[in-house]
C-alpha cells in the first residue's frame, strides 16, 4: 500500500507491505485532517504522512503496473 502525490509527476509519500488476498473485500479509509494523511485498511492504521504542501487539491485511486481493482461504495465526507 502506498500514498503518492501527483504534482507533474508521482512522488511516493509513504508505503508499507500489505498481504492482499484474491477475491477479498477491504474497507479502505483515507483521512485528510489538517496536514496529516492517514490510511487504514479494515480499521487498522497502516500509513500516516504529514505534509504542509497540500492545503487543497483532488484525490484519486489507482493501481500501478498490471493490475485490476474494483471499487464500490466510494464516499467522500467533509470533516
Amino acid at each position: 500500500m502506498s500514498l503518492y502525490a501527483n504534482d507533474f509527476g508521482y512522488k511516493k509519500l509513504a508505503s508499507c507491505a500489505y498481504p492482499w488476498k484474491l477475491n477479498q473485500e477491504y474497507d479502505i479509509k483515507l483521512t485528510a485532517e489538517g496536514s496529516t494523511l492517514t490510511l487504514s485498511i479494515n480499521g487498522e492504521q497502516l500509513l500516516q504522512h504529514e505534509d504542509d504542501a497540500w492545503s487543497y487539491g483532488m484525490y484519486g485511486v489507482s493501481t500501478l503496473g498490471a493490475a485490476r481493482t474494483y471499487y464500490r461504495k466510494l464516499t467522500i465526507t467533509e470533516l
